[in-house]
C-alpha cells in the first residue's frame, strides 16, 4: 500500500514518457515544487527481473514512521535507479517497531535499493540531491548485493549539509549511509559518494561501506568543501559513530579505500574512520586531506587501551570464533595503508592514529605530511604488529610484520605530557612497535624542530620474539625535556637510533637510548650535529643485558655534559659497546659549571659609588683583578682561579698646563708707517738653478751671444 502526496502548482503538466523499463514522469514545465511528505510506514517501491526506476522530486521531501521507497532487481537484468530531488531539505526519521510471536524487530525509515540474491544483474545508482539531508533515529540510506550483481552506487550531494544523527532506540540500527556486500554475495559492492558543504555525523551514526561476503566492498568518498565533524558513539557508548571501509564478514572480500577531502576535520568522544581486513580479505586504503587543519580528541565512556579511543585507523583484524563452525578464523591478509595531509594535526586526550595488524598479515604504512604535528596529554600514534589482550588462541602469538610510519613536518613536530584511557595512564607518543613474532617497522621524522618533553617519548620497540625497527630523525633542531627517543628490542641486532640534525639539546632526566633485553645485541646510537648538551641528569645510553652492548658514534663541534649526565655504552652481562665522539678543536671532558641557584644581592655588595675618593685614593686602594681565560666566578664569595695578572689601579699625574702660542705675519711699513704691500710685476727671464728648478726673474738675463764657429754656405 502507497500512502503519499505530491502537490504541484495548478494547470502545470507533467509529461509521461516511454521508457525500456516502463514509464518515465517528466517535470521540465514544473517550476516551483510544494512538499512530499511519506508517514505510517506508507511503501514506494519497484521490482522484478529488472529492476523499475523511482523519481521523487519536490520542495522538502520527508519520511517518518518507517515509510519507505524500495528498489528490488530479483533476477538477471538491469537494476532500477532510485532519484530523490528536494530543492531545500530530504529528511528521513526513525522507523517503526514490530511485535510477533518471536518477538519484536525494528524496520528503518529509508530509501533503499537492493540487487537480492538470485540476480545476476549489474547495479545502478540511488542519488540525493538536495541542499540539506538529514537522517536520525535509525533512519537509513542504502544499497545493498546479495548476489553475483554489482551493488547500486550510492551518491548524495547535498548543497548545504548532510547531517547523521544517532540510532534506533535501542541502539541496534545506526543511523546513515550504506552501501554493503551482503554474505551471499559475489558481486562486488557499490560506490558511496558524498559532495556537501558540511558533513555532521554523532551519536552513534555512521557511514559504511562495507564486505560481509566474497565480493569486494565499494570505495567510499567525501568531499566536503569545509568541515567534517564526526562525534560521540551509541547510547550504548560502544558503537561508533564514523566513517568505515570494512572487511566484515567471515569471507574473503577485500575492503574499500576511504577518501576524505574537507578544509577541518574533527574527530572527538570515541568516533572513529577506519578500514579492517578481516579473515582474507585485504584492508582498504585511507586517505585523509584537510587543507586547515584534523583534530583527533578524547575516548568513549567506557574505553580502554584496545577500543574506545578517537582516532584514525587501518587494521588487520584479531582472530575470533566462527559462529557457525566454532572454528577460531586468523586474519591472514594485509592491512590497507593510511595517508593524512593537513596544516595542523593535533591528537589529544587518549585519541589515536594507528596503522597495525593482529593477525599474520602485514600492518600498513602510516604517512604524515603536515606543517605541524601535535601529539599531546595522551594522544599517540604509531604502527604495530600487536598482540590483543585476552586473545581466543592465548598460544598463537605468530604475527606479520608491523608498518613503517613517516612524518613530513615542514614546520615542526611536539610530543607532550601523557594522559588516561579509562583508569589508565598514557604517555603521549609517536610509535612503531612489535609485541609478537613479526618485527617492528621504523620511525622516520623529517621536521625542522622536534620537540619531546614532559614524560613523552618517541620510540620503536619489540617486546616480543620480533626485532625492533630502527628510529630516524633529521631536523635542524631536537629539544627534549623530561622527553625521550628510545628503541628497544628482545632480539635480533636491531633498534638503532639515527639522528642528522644542527643542535640537540637533553634536559630534566631525558634520554637517547637503546636497550636490549635478554640475549639481544643493544641497538647502535648515531649522532651527527653541530652542539650537543646533555644537562640535569640527562643521558644517552646504548645498555644491554645478556648481549653485547650497542655502539655510541658522536660527531659534533662541541659536547657539553652537566656532572650529573652520561654517554655510556655498557652491557651488564656481556661485552660493552664502545663510545666514539669526534670533536675537532674541543676539549669534550670540558664540563659545564653549575650556576648557584641564589641570586646575588648586587646592592649589598657594590656601594653607591665604588669609584669615590677615600683616603687619597680612588676606591680606597681597591684594585680590580684580570684573570684566567677571562671569566668571573659563579659567586663573589668563591676565590679567583689560576690567577695569572694582577693590574693595580694608579693614579695619573696631571698633565702640564701650556701656554697657547700664537704665529703672527710680520707687516711692512714705510719711512711714515704706512703699511705697504709688494708690487707684482710680470716675469721678464727666467734661469735654473742648481737644484733643476725654473725661476723666473723680473729683470731679463744677461747673456752674451755666441756665433757659431762654422756657418753654412748659404746663410748672410
Amino acid at each position: 500500500m502507497t500512502r503519499a502526496k505530491q502537490i504541484v502548482v495548478c494547470n502545470n503538466l507533467v509529461s509521461l514518457t516511454s521508457t525500456n523499463q516502463g514509464w518515465r514522469l517528466g517535470y521540465e514545465d514544473i517550476e516551483h515544487f510544494q512538499d512530499i511528505t511519506l508517514f505510517q510506514g506508507a511503501l514506494v517501491g519497484t521490482s522484478g527481473d529488472s529492476g523499475g526506476d523511482i523519481e521523487i522530486q519536490g520542495r522538502r521531501v520527508k519520511l517518518t514512521e518507517g515509510s519507505q521507497v524500495i528498489s528490488l532487481t530479483l533476477a538477471e537484468g538491469q537494476a532500477g535507479n532510485l532519484r530523490v530531488s528536494a530543492s531545500e531539505s530530504l529528511e528521513l526519521v526513525g522507523g517503526i517497531t514490530f511485535e510477533d510471536e518471536e518477538g519484536s524487530f525494528f524496520s528503518p525509515t529509508g530509501l533503499l535499493a537492493e540487487v537480492e540474491e538470485e540476480a545476476t544483474g549489474e547495479g545502478a545508482t540511488l542519488t540525493i540531491e538536495t541542499g540539506q539531508l538529514i537522517v536520525k533515529d535509525g533512519a537509513t540510506v542504502s544499497t545493498t548485493t546479495f548476489g553475483e550483481g554489482q551493488g547500486v552506487d550510492l551518491t548524495v550531494s547535498a548543497s548545504e549539509s548532510v547531517e547523521l544523527l544517532g540510532s534506533s532506540p535501542e541502539g541496534e540500527f545506526p543511523s546513515g549511509l550504506f552501501a554493503q556486500v551482503e554474505t551471499t554475495a559475489t558481486g562486488d559492492g557499490g560506490t558511496l559518494t558524498i559532495e556537501t558543504r558540511q558533513l555532521i555525523v554523532k551519536d552513534g551514526a555512521q557511514v559504511s561501506a562495507a564486505t560481509f561476503g566474497a565480493g569486494r566492498a565499494g570505495d567510499l568518498t567525501v568531499s566536503a568543501s569545509e568541515l567534517v565533524k564526526l562525534e560521540g558513539t551509541a547510547p550504548d557508548d560502544f558503537t561508533p559513530s564514523g566513517l568505515f571501509a570494512q572487511v566484515e564478514g567471515n569471507d574473503t572480500g577485500n575492503a574499500g579505500n576511504l577518501t576524505v577531502e574537507t578544509q577541518q576535520f574533527i574527530v572527538k568522544d570515541g568516533a572513529q574512520i577506519s578500514s579492517a581486513a578481516r579473515n582474507g580479505g585485504q584492508g582498504g586504503i585511507i586517505t585523509v586531506n584537510a587543507s586547515d587543519f584534523i583534530q583527533l580528541s578524547g575516548t568513549s565512556p567506557n574505553a580502554d587501551l584496545e577500543e574506545g579511543s578517537s582516532g584514525i585507523f587501518v587494521s588487520a583484524e584479531k582472530a575470533f570464533i566462527d559462529d557457525q563452525s566454532g572454528d577460531i578464523i586468523i586474519t591472514t591478509a594485509n592491512s590497507g595503508d593510511l595517508k593524512i595531509e593537513t596544516g595542523e594535526l593535533i591528537v589529544e586526550d587518549g585519541a589515536r592514529i594507528s596503522a597495525d595488524t593482529f593477525g599474520t598479515g602485514d600492518g600498513g604504512t602510516l604517512t604524515l605530511d603536515v606543517k605541524e604535528l601535535i601529539i599531546r596529554d595522551g594522544g599517540q600514534i604509531g604502527a604495530g604488529s600487536r598482540v590483543e589482550e585476552n586473545p581466543v588462541n592465548p598460544l598463537n602469538r605468530e604475527r606479520g610484520v608491523g608498518g613503517t610510519v613517516t612524518v613530513n613536518a615542514s614546520e615542526s613536530v611536539e610530543v607532550t605530557g601523557s594522559g588516561t584511557i579509562g583508569a589508565t595512564p598514557v604517555k603521549s607518543s609517536l610509535f612503531a612497535r612489535a609485541e609478537g613474532t613479526g618485527n617492528a617497522g621504523n620511525l622516520n621524522i623529517f621536521t625542522p624542530n622536534l620537540t619531546v618533553r614532559d614524560g613523552a617519548e618517541v620510540t620503536v620497540s619489540a617486546t616480543g620474539e620480533g626485532e625492533a625497527g630502527s628510529l630516524k630523525v633529521e631536523a635542524e633542531s631536537i629539544r627534549l625535556d623530561d622527553g625521550s627517543l628510545s628503541a628497544q628490542t628482545r632480539a635480533g641486532d636491531q633498534g638503532n637510533i639515527t639522528l642528522k640534525v644542527q643542535d640537540v639539546i637533553l634536559r630534566r632526566g631525558s634520554e637517547i637510548i637503546t636497550n636490549a633485553i635478554l640475549d639481544a645485541t643493544g641497538g647502535n646510537i648515531t649522532i651527527n650535529t653541530d652542539i650537543l648538551a646533555a644537562l640535569e641528569d640527562s643521558d644517552i645510553t646504548a645498555r644491554a643485558i645478556r648481549g653485547r652492548g650497542g655502539n655510541i658514534t658522536i660527531t659534533t663541534q662541541g659536547i657539553f655534559l652537566s656532572p650529573d649526565s652520561d654517554v655510556n655504552a655498557s652491557s651488564q652481562l656481556g661485552i660493552s659497546g664502545t663510545v666514539t665522539i669526534t670533536t675537532p678543536e674541543v676539549d669534550p671532558t670540558s664540563g659545564i659549571l653549575e650556576l648557584p641557584s641564589n641570586p646575588i644581592d648586587a646592592e649589598s655588595i657594590v656601594a653607591k659609588n665604588p669609584c669615590a675618593i677615600k683616603e687619597g685614593k680612588i676606591a680606597g686602594g681597591s684594585s680590580f683583578v684580570i684573570t684566567g681565560r677571562g671569566g668571573l666566578p659563579p659567586s663573589s664569595d668563591d676565590p679567583l682561579p689560576h690567577v695569572t695578572r694582577v693590574v693595580e689601579w694608579v693614579s695619573r699625574s696631571p698633565e702640564p698646563v701650556r701656554t697657547p702660542v700664537v704665529l703672527r705675519k710680520r707687516v711692512q711699513t714705510n719711512a711714515q708707517g704706512e703699511r705697504t704691500y709688494p708690487v707684482i710685476e710680470q716675469a721678464q727671464g727666467w734661469m735654473v738653478a742648481s737644484d733643476d728648478t725654473i725661476m723666473l726673474t723680473a729683470t731679463p738675463p744677461n747673456v752674451m751671444p755666441q756665433t757659431p764657429r762654422l756657418t753654412h754656405p748659404l746663410c748672410r
